[in-house]
């Protein structure tokens, strides 16, 4: 078997290199506009090391994010 993965870095890469925007938000990382219209993207990534509340959720050792987080 192969993997074609790619490797996790630790910390945020460039995002305005991938054509988005930062955001200040302790769960969204980044935003991008839908072509010309008032629509938009947004993109995050939970982890037990940035947000530890979430260990607080754990059912049978995996860690379920609440409905309202997102």
């Amino acid at each position: 078997r192969s993997r074609y993965w790619l490797p996790l870095r630790s910390g945020a890469g460039d995002l305005a290199g991938a054509g988005l925007g930062r955001l200040s938000h302790p769960m969204l990382s980044a935003a991008v506009r839908v072509g010309d219209r008032d629509e938009w993207v947004f993109t995050g990534r939970v982890s037990q090391d940035a947000q530890p509340w979430t260990t607080d959720h754990a059912v049978f050792g995996m860690v379920i994010v609440p409905g309202a987080a997102l």
